[in-house]
């Protein structure tokens, strides 16, 4: 297993205007924490971050590893599910984006995932 120490990630804030967000600070915090955990545990060395943050609208890219033998780089179906893990890493129990679609949804923001030329993309609307 590769450790995170050494995975030399590249991370890169962009930014247009200044984030607005209505909502309860706690639940935003771990949606946000989640994400960018997720970015980094699953991650692979030599990878990208990049965090653009729009007016009603976060965005987290990062590179990440294909499933064995398909094309597809997550189980869209799956992604969300209560202890979906993908990957055998130690570190994650699975937990983490069911928490964050979880307060979106309570919250009434939309979170979405997508693929994007061989990357993650995960993208919160505020709005």
């Amino acid at each position: 297993e590769e450790q995170k120490s050494t995975l030399n990630i590249s991370v890169k804030i962009e930014t247009d205007n200044q984030l607005t967000v209505q909502g309860n600070t706690m639940l935003t915090e771990i949606l946000i924490q989640n994400l960018l955990k997720n970015a980094f545990l699953h991650n692979t060395e030599n990878g990208t971050l990049t965090i653009r943050a729009e007016v009603k609208q976060l965005t987290i890219t990062n590179t990440g590893h294909k499933k064995a033998g398909e094309g597809s780089m997550l189980d869209k179906e799956k992604l969300f599910n209560r202890f979906y893990k993908q990957s055998g890493i130690s570190d994650s129990w699975g937990l983490g984006l069911s928490i964050a679609m979880k307060i979106a949804d309570t919250s009434g923001w939309k979170l979405c995932y997508r693929e994007e030329g061989g990357l993650h993309v995960f993208e919160v609307d505020f709005g």
